[in-house]
């Protein structure tokens, strides 16, 4: 039996949200083995013509597993030589 290939494949599923700047569409996409979230803006243009906008970014993750959706992941913190670090206490 001949397994699925997703490669370079995706989906969008109609969203419903009351902010009209939210993308009427959404959902995964993978594109040379990597994960995506695809999201797509109905459009009109100044000469009238319907079109559709689309935008790829990082695979959408739920807050509550400690994600944000689309938010860039930080920086990794820059590593010191103790013998230059400060010594002062961080007041937090």
């Amino acid at each position: 039996m001949q397994q699925y290939n997703d490669d370079n494949r995706g989906a969008a599923f109609p969203r419903q949200s009351d902010n009209p700047k939210a993308p009427k569409w959404s959902g995964p996409v993978k594109i040379d083995g990597k994960d995506y979230e695809i999201s797509i803006w109905e459009q009109t243009s100044q000469k009238g013509q319907e079109y559709l906008s689309l935008k790829f970014g990082p695979p959408w993750v739920p807050k509550e597993k400690g994600g944000n959706y689309n938010a860039p992941k930080p920086a990794a913190p820059r590593v010191t030589d103790e013998a230059t670090a400060p010594d002062d206490d961080i007041p937090f």
